[in-house]
C-alpha cells in the first residue's frame, strides 16, 4: 500500500506571499521617457521581424462606398514600456478616414501604454466623398503618434473614383443610350432596358453592380470592348480581397425577342453571369422558338459566379473565344435552342456540379397556380468545336432528359468536334469527332487564388489538335495556326 501525505501550507506564509504579489501587481510598469525610444509601424499581416511600413494603402474606392477595414501594428521593440501621449488623426472630424485604436473608436487617443516587446493595433476605414473629378484621385491623411517628445507619422492613402450612379429602378429613357469610358457606372438596384430601347456600352467602360443589383435587358444590350480596352462587369468592392468572391451582385438578364451582342468583356462575381432567354414580361408558358433570344458573345471572360456563368433558356447562343471558369456550373443549356461554342475554354476546380449541363426540358410553376408544376421540352442542338471542358470532377459533362434513349437522340443533338473533354462516362448521347479524353490540358497556372492563367504550356496535348475555322484570332488577339489551330480560347505562343 502506498502512503500519501497531504501538502500543508502555513496560512501565515501564504498571506505574506499573496500580499507581496498584490503589491508588485499594483506597481506601475517601468515606463521609459528616453527620447531615443520610439515605436515601429508594421504590416499586421506580416511577422514582427518584417514589414516595416510608413503608409497604409487602400485600393481604389468608389465614392460614397466605405472601404474594407485596414489595420497596422504599432510595435514597441524595446525592453521598457513606452507611453504614447497622443494618437490622433490629423484631419480630425473633417477627415474622410476613421480610426480605431486597439478596439476604441475615435480620432484621438491619449496615454496609450505599450508594454516591452508588445504591440497594439490601429484600424482604419475610409469613405470617399463625391466630387466633380472624373479621373481617379488621391485621398490622403495621416495618424500622428507623440512618443517621448517625438512626433511619428503613418500616412493613410486611398484612391477615389467618381462614377455615374444608377439608383433604384433606372429605366433608360432614350431609344438608344450609350455609355462611354468617362467614369465608371455604379448600379444600385437595376438598370432596365425596355423592349423598344437599346443600351450600347463602349470600350473601356467599367460597370459595378452593388449587392443584389442587376441589368435587365428586355431590349438589346450591346457591349463593344476591344482587345486593349475591355468592358468589365463586377461588384462595387474593388479591394483585392473581393476580386474572386462569388455572388456579389445579381445577373445580366437578356430577355426574349432580343439580339444582344457582347464582345471583349469580362463578367465576374455575380450570382449568375449571363442569364439568356429569361424574361420579366413574357410568361414562362409562352416561351417558344419564335420569341427566342439570339445572343452572340465573342472574346468574353465569365468567371467566379455563385451559380452558372452562363445559363440559356430556349435560346440561341453563338460563343467564340470565350473563357468560363470557377463557378458552381459554368454553362447550363436548358430547354432547347441552338448553341455553338467555338474555341472556348471551360474549367472549374471548385464546382459541385459538372462544368457543362445540357437538358431538353424545364420545370416551372404555373402562372396562376403555384401548386402546379409544368414541364416543357424542346429540341436542343449544342455543338462544341475546338474547345476544352475540364475541371476537378471525374465527370465534367452532364445530360438531363425525360426521354427514352431513342427519343433522346432526336431531342438532344450534342456534338463535340476536336475537343479536349473530362468525360469518363463516354455517354451514348453525344457524337464525338477527333476528341481527346481525360488528359490534363496543361494550363499555365489554373489553380492559384488570384491571377489564373489558362494559356497552354508547351507540353499541352491541345497544341495543333484543332481544326481550321473562321476564328482566326485567339482571346488575346494572337493569330491562330491556319491549318492546325490549338484547342481552347488561347493559341500557344
Amino acid at each position: 500500500m502506498v502512503k500519501t501525505k497531504s501538502l500543508r501550507i502555513n496560512p501565515y506564509l501564504l498571506s505574506i506571499f499573496l500580499l507581496v504579489a498584490l503589491i508588485y501587481s499594483c506597481r506601475e510598469p517601468n515606463i521609459s521617457a528616453d527620447p531615443s525610444l520610439m515605436v515601429e509601424f508594421h504590416n499586421a499581416r506580416i511577422g514582427d521581424e518584417h514589414g516595416l511600413i510608413d503608409t497604409l494603402l487602400f485600393d481604389t474606392i468608389l465614392v460614397d462606398f466605405g472601404s474594407v477595414t485596414k489595420y497596422f501594428k504599432v510595435v514597441n521593440p524595446h525592453n521598457e514600456a513606452i507611453n504614447i501621449s497622443t494618437i490622433q488623426l490629423m484631419g480630425g472630424d473633417n477627415s474622410q478616414f476613421r480610426i480605431n485604436v486597439d478596439g476604441v473608436a475615435g480620432n484621438t487617443a491619449t496615454d496609450v501604454l505599450i508594454e516591452p516587446k508588445d504591440s497594439i493595433y490601429v484600424f482604419a476605414e475610409v469613405t470617399i466623398d463625391p466630387g466633380d473629378i472624373d479621373l481617379p484621385f488621391i485621398v490622403e491623411d495621416s495618424v500622428q503618434f507623440n512618443v517621448n517628445g517625438n512626433e511619428q507619422y503613418i500616412k493613410l492613402l486611398a484612391y477615389g473614383q467618381n462614377a455615374h450612379f444608377h439608383e433604384g429602378a433606372d429605366t433608360l429613357a432614350a431609344t438608344t443610350t450609350t455609355w462611354i469610358d468617362d467614369k465608371p457606372h455604379v448600379i444600385l438596384g437595376y438598370v432596365y432596358i425596355d423592349t423598344d430601347k437599346e443600351l450600347n456600352i463602349q470600350q473601356g467602360v467599367n460597370v459595378h453592380l452593388h449587392n443584389g443589383s442587376s441589368i435587365v435587358a428586355q431590349g438589346n444590350l450591346n457591349v463593344y470592348g476591344t482587345k486593349d480596352s475591355i468592358v468589365t462587369f463586377s461588384g462595387t468592392r474593388l479591394e483585392y480581397e473581393y476580386q474572386d468572391l462569388t455572388g456579389q451582385w445579381g445577373a445580366i438578364f437578356l430577355g426574349r425577342n432580343t439580339n444582344p451582342h457582347l464582345e471583349n468583356f469580362e463578367i465576374r462575381n455575380a450570382i449568375v453571369g449571363l442569364s439568356i432567354g429569361s424574361d420579366f414580361i413574357i410568361e414562362t408558358e409562352d416561351f417558344s422558338f419564335e420569341n427566342a433570344t439570339n445572343c452572340t458573345i465573342k472574346c468574353g471572360i465569365i468567371r467566379n459566379s455563385l451559380g452558372p456563368n452562363l445559363v440559356s433558356y430556349l435560346s440561341n447562343v453563338k460563343a467564340e473565344n470565350c473563357l468560363f471558369y470557377d463557378s458552381n456550373q459554368s454553362i447550363a443549356l436548358v430547354w432547347g435552342g441552338e448553341h455553338q461554342f467555338d474555341h472556348c475554354t471551360v474549367y472549374s476546380n471548385a464546382g459541385r456540379d459538372p462544368s457543362v449541363l445540357v437538358s431538353n426540358f424545364f420545370s416551372y410553376q404555373a402562372t396562376n397556380n403555384d401548386s402546379i408544376t409544368n414541364i416543357s421540352t424542346a429540341v436542343i442542338n449544342a455543338t462544341f468545336n475546338n474547345s476544352i471542358i475540364h475541371g476537378a470532377l471525374e465527370q465534367e459533362l452532364a445530360y438531363v432528359t425525360l426521354d427514352t434513349l431513342d427519343q433522346v437522340k432526336e431531342d438532344l443533338n450534342i456534338n463535340f468536334n476536336y475537343c479536349l473533354l473530362k468525360d469518363t462516362m463516354m455517354n451514348a448521347i453525344p457524337v464525338y469527332n477527333n476528341c481527346i479524353f481525360n488528359e490534363d490540358p496543361m494550363f499555365a497556372n489554373p489553380n492559384v487564388q488570384q491571377g489564373k492563367d489558362f494559356r497552354l504550356l508547351e507540353i499541352s496535348p491541345c497544341i495543333n489538335k484543332g481544326t481550321a475555322s473562321e476564328v482566326t484570332l485567339d482571346l488575346s488577339g494572337l493569330m491562330r495556326n491556319d491549318g492546325m489551330p490549338d484547342i481552347g480560347c488561347y493559341e500557344f505562343e
